[in-house]
């Protein structure tokens, strides 16, 4: 069939950026017929230059596998594979399973609203991490093991997925490779390991899941409905999985025909468009959480800054994964040392740029690097500006891309096998440091330790320091680092509380008593302050600003009945019985189970 002028006119136009599969679809005409046009007046396509397959194969290959897929020819062909991929993933992962919680897990799985059904829309709309942990403490109760499962599932899920993705393209090699070292990576421990980190591997879990099923809505648009479910999911487990309409441009981008195919992306961005609105309404009281509880000031973040040392600082933890702490405080840099990693961020975008025009699977899985990160990335101070769970989808996309470029680059001049073999020893490295940085996760004190190697500017982690000297009753060391920990934020209130503790427990109680008042002055709310202020002035004999400390603790912890039972014993010294009645009535409301409280009561009745 001869080509129309306007046909001509297009491929010549564009033969050069475009493969011939994406340019025979937007003209709806057969690709041999553009071959055969160009070779004949000598013109070599950007499908037939160097370097590797040409993107015209890797289109056709994977869309014609689309078509003939069988799930059940897959899993026979693949089973050895999966199996491996399983095994391997577990093995990495079960000496975490024990571990303790810790950190912001004591917080959310010692709630004693986590037995209550109410606990499922906490934090709504993102409610399928407290409606699962719901039915896992349902079942088994608070136990470490079972939450931390949930977390290895995910986790393993989004390794298959991965190699399902690479291998219906037909680069089995390729696939086992990268879903391999995405098994064993260790800067993704924080997101598995960490029952808190779980979000970041379950909403990307969700997202690489809709994207098989878009790609599978060839064969039938029941399986585009179930790509936005599935988008839907990874929404109610993250905010951060926003960004997944961008993702999904790039993808039709790549590897469609983005005008005949755009309508496809209606659902994903009116739904993320919706979504957008509802986080943008709580930017205030996610800034207003960071401040009351992690001292946090609203700022801007300078992105010239922000950007280059957060893309340069993941890229470093995904090719050289050793410095690994919960808290990323070292983000000061000689300007040498910011010069360098400008340097990096630009030769990242610098290949980001270049592989959109030599190949579209390595542009692709580039940008979701840059793509996955953007939530993080705001100048509003409202994340950290590096934290290893935030990069869990990125890293997985930079591992992909990094699989497919060496054996597309060193795949002839090493030879596959020999390139294989070198693989498989970096999975085996990765494999033992993330066995070992495991053991960081143990329990709260191995964390804290670990975190001191890589975070010694963190007042968290000195905080977190002094509370393990203090329950050791190491006191000097404990008050040492609580000292610490102010002079890195001086308005830090939980630290100035934490001193005082160590000061009344040294028997240091005017001391004791300032710390308390300045952690107050920092915080408010820090109902916990006035309960320990109450204490000493009872110790003294205070009695009216023992009970007046009290109250203010109960104004701010309405809910807590060890206040109101500590409150009733100080009315009863000052002898209005009837305010102690009072109070111990309602300390045996939310406590009915409370004999100390039952006993007082008696003596009054």
């Amino acid at each position: 069939m001869a080509l129309s002028k306007r046909q001509i006119k297009y491929l010549k136009k564009h033969y050069r950026r475009k493969s011939l599969v994406q340019i025979a679809k937007y003209l709806d005409v057969n690709e041999l017929t553009l071959a055969n046009y160009l070779n004949t007046h000598g013109i070599r396509s950007a499908s037939s230059s160097t370097p590797s397959p040409s993107q015209q194969t890797t289109n056709s290959t994977l869309w014609k596998n689309i078509k003939a897929f069988s799930l059940k020819t897959w899993w026979l062909k693949n089973r050895i594979y999966i199996g491996f991929l399983i095994l391997l993933t577990i093995v990495v992962y079960v000496n975490s399973l024990n571990n303790s919680f810790v950190s912001d897990d004591r917080q959310i799985m010692l709630d004693p609203k986590l037995n209550q059904s109410s606990f499922i829309m906490t934090g709504f709309p993102a409610f399928f991490r407290p409606l699962q942990f719901f039915f896992i403490n349902s079942i088994f109760g608070r136990v470490p093991l079972y939450f931390r499962v949930a977390n290895l599932l995910f986790h393993v899920g989004t390794v298959l997925t991965v190699y399902l993705l690479i291998s219906i393209s037909g680069k089995k090699v390729i696939a086992a490779i990268s879903a391999g070292v995405i098994a064993v990576h260790p800067v993704l421990t924080e997101a598995v390991t960490w029952i808190s980190g779980g979000p970041y591997s379950e909403y990307t879990f969700f997202l690489l899941l809709s994207l098989l099923f878009y790609i599978f809505s060839q064969r039938g648009k029941k399986f585009l409905i179930f790509s936005v479910l599935c988008f839907l999911a990874a929404l109610f487990t993250s905010e951060k999985a926003i960004v997944f309409p961008g993702i999904m441009f790039l993808f039709i981008l790549c590897f469609k025909n983005l005008r005949r195919s755009w309508k496809d992306l209606i659902p994903f961005f009116s739904i993320g468009f919706i979504w957008g609105l509802v986080y943008l309404g709580k930017i205030g009281e996610r800034q207003a959480i960071l401040e009351a509880s992690y001292y946090q000031k609203q700022t801007f973040i300078n992105p010239l800054i922000q950007i280059p040392v957060a893309l340069s600082s993941y890229l470093e933890l995904i090719f050289w994964p050793q410095r690994l702490t919960l808290y990323h405080s070292e983000m000061h840099f000689t300007p040498l040392g910011y010069t360098i990693r400008l340097l990096v961020t630009l030769v990242y975008f610098g290949t980001l740029v270049f592989s959109f025009f030599k190949s579209k699977r390595v542009f692709f899985w580039l940008s979701i690097f840059l793509v996955s990160l953007l939530p993080t990335l705001t100048p509003l101070g409202i994340s950290w500006i590096v934290a290893e769970r935030y990069a869990y989808f990125g890293a997985v996309a930079i591992i992909t891309a990094t699989v497919i470029t060496a054996y597309n680059l060193l795949g002839r001049k090493l030879g596959k096998e020999t390139l294989t073999i070198l693989f498989a020893l970096i999975i085996l490295i990765l494999a033992v440091r993330t066995i070992y940085r495991n053991f960081d996760w143990k329990n709260e004190d191995s964390l804290w330790i670990a975190s001191a190697k890589y975070s010694p500017t963190s007042p968290q982690n000195h905080n977190n320091l002094g509370d393990l000297y203090f329950r050791r009753d190491e006191l000097d060391k404990a008050a040492h680092e609580f000292s610490i920990a102010i002079q890195l934020k001086p308005d830090y209130g939980d630290a100035f509380h934490n001193l005082g503790n160590t000061l009344y427990k040294m028997g240091r109680l005017d001391e004791a008593i300032s710390n308390y008042q300045k952690a107050l002055s920092a915080n408010p709310y820090l109902w916990q302050s006035y309960q320990s202020l109450a204490k000493i002035y009872l110790d003294r004999n205070q009695l009216e600003l023992s009970s007046e400390s009290l109250e203010k603790a109960i104004s701010i912890n309405k809910e807590n009945p060890n206040l109101y039972h500590d409150l009733g014993i100080i009315y009863l010294k000052i002898g209005q019985k009837d305010l102690a009645k009072e109070s111990f009535q309602k300390a045996l409301f939310l406590n009915p189970q409370d004999q100390k409280t039952q006993q007082e009561l008696l003596k009054i009745l």
